[in-house]
């Protein structure tokens, strides 16, 4: 017994040895706003690890995919945007978004309207209590069955230069497929969709609804 206890000890340590790890820098982009000139890009950081109680059994490999957004500014100061994400609550007061340990996060900042918006996925449970919903999917809570449910909504956030901090309070409840289709095409950037998402967002629901 004791024997085998070593073994597992020495050969997770063996693996743990082998983890890897990656960093995969964006291209810095270069944004006008608020009368200043600001610097952003993003790293993502892929790490694989030996774990216990893994998804592939008691011992196994464990993958995470992390994402590290950064608003520079002209004095130099770096901004961390996965830190500083903050959306609208029924009561009128911001909380603390979490981000962005999942691929399916997605966190971007753009230059719309001279403004400074980050635009990222999240579900509602872990963003706001007031009402917003999967692109054309307002019932999706009410599917019964978990495993069908749209969860990740997307949403919208303006910078404050003052407090240095993303105001999360729009979300895209859906659009017209056509008029995509006719604005951005098949082949459309992400910049390009996400433009067209910006010009369709609309503010959280935060009032009591029946």
């Amino acid at each position: 017994m004791v024997a085998l206890r070593l073994f597992t000890v020495l050969a997770a340590l063996s693996l743990t040895a082998c983890a890897e790890m990656r960093e995969t820098p964006s291209q810095r982009e270069r944004y006008q706003a608020y009368g200043e000139n600001w610097t952003y890009y993003s790293v993502e950081r892929y790490t694989k690890s030996w774990g216990i109680n893994t998804p592939h059994g008691i011992m196994g490999w464990e993958e995470e995919l992390e994402q590290f957004a950064y608003l520079v500014t002209e004095e130099g100061e770096s901004i961390p945007v996965h830190k500083r994400l903050y959306a609208l609550q029924r009561d009128g007061s911001y909380k603390k978004v979490e981000c962005c340990t999942r691929s399916t996060i997605q966190l971007s900042v753009r230059n719309f309207d001279k403004k400074l918006v980050a635009y990222f996925k999240q579900t509602r449970e872990n963003t706001t209590d007031c009402f917003v919903h999967p692109e054309d999917h307002p019932d999706a809570e009410k599917e019964p069955d978990p495993r069908k449910r749209y969860v990740y909504v997307q949403l919208f956030g303006e910078f404050d230069p003052k407090a240095k901090v993303f105001r999360v309070q729009e979300f895209l409840p859906g659009f017209s497929r056509q008029e995509f289709r006719e604005k951005v095409g098949a082949r459309g950037s992400r910049e390009q969709t996400e433009a067209f998402f910006y010009a369709n967002r609309k503010p959280f629901i935060c009032e009591n609804r029946s």
